[in-house]
């Protein structure tokens, strides 16, 4: 993915090598399924729309079907409608959906509710390498148990997240400060319990939503959403005022984030 900047006649690259709004790990409560969404077959199609559909069927190894709907919504924001579908019960299931950005965009910064960089107040805060190097921001204490639960400690590939401060709002953001880029990414607040980032400039170059983290029922279809956009010259505050347009625009209540 590139981004044009008309003004300066350049080009800018935007994504890493796995991609921006990627379906990675699946899990139940202390369960991994396989190693990787995008490792499981696959049938995407053009919607009447322009949107375009991805579905991942049901399989022996994942009693679920997941179909993931994207649409550019306009020259600079792409949204993403996820859904899935149970063939059994899931417990505390999770959509670990993970967004690899050029290495020109190394700054994560996510947005909490007691930011120790503001004296405890809400603020963007940089995922500094001296807190850890992979950082999780959870929705509140209520999750933790589903962070905890031994999902994340299953072989290849094991994480031990550093617990950071909880969310004020599901948004964070990667900054490119060398061209005055950023790529955020938003969700409403109940479709996403936590979002995760290496440090700055660790080089994966990644931030991942945690979306759903609820028990979905046999036969029950859930959904989550989520969307980036990317801006050119945009300060903390003018994020925030993208949130809160994009929850009104979602039919949601608009209130102050915490």
């Amino acid at each position: 993915m590139w981004i044009y900047e008309h003004n300066k006649l350049k080009c800018s690259k935007l994504n890493g090598g796995f991609g921006i709004f990627s379906f990675y790990r699946i899990f139940t409560t202390n369960k991994r399924y396989g190693h990787a969404a995008w490792d499981w077959p696959s049938v995407s199609k053009l919607l009447p729309d322009g949107s375009v559909q991805i579905v991942w069927p049901a399989g022996k190894d994942h009693p679920f079907e997941i179909t993931a709907t994207y649409r550019l919504t306009d020259e600079t924001t792409v949204d993403l409608e996820t859904t899935v579908k149970a063939q059994k019960d899931l417990q505390q299931f999770e959509v670990f959906l993970a967004s690899y950005f050029h290495e020109s965009f190394p700054a994560p910064y996510v947005y909490v509710g007691a930011n120790p960089e503001t004296k405890g107040k809400p603020g963007f805060l940089m995922a500094d390498k001296t807190f850890g190097d992979w950082q999780m921001f959870p929705r509140g204490k209520e999750v933790l148990q589903i962070i905890q639960d031994g999902r994340w400690e299953k072989e290849p590939n094991p994480v031990k997240w550093v617990i950071m401060p909880y969310l004020s709002a599901p948004v964070c953001v990667r900054r490119n400060e060398a061209a005055n880029l950023a790529a955020v990414l938003m969700t409403p607040r109940d479709d996403c319990f936590s979002i995760a980032t290496p440090y700055k400039g660790e080089g994966h170059y990644s931030i991942y939503l945690s979306l759903f983290g609820r028990d979905v029922k046999a036969g029950e279809t859930v959904r989550a959403r989520s969307r980036l956009v990317v801006a050119k010259s945009i300060s903390n505050q003018q994020i925030l005022e993208l949130y809160q347009k994009y929850i009104k625009q979602l039919g949601g209540r608009i209130t102050r984030p915490r």
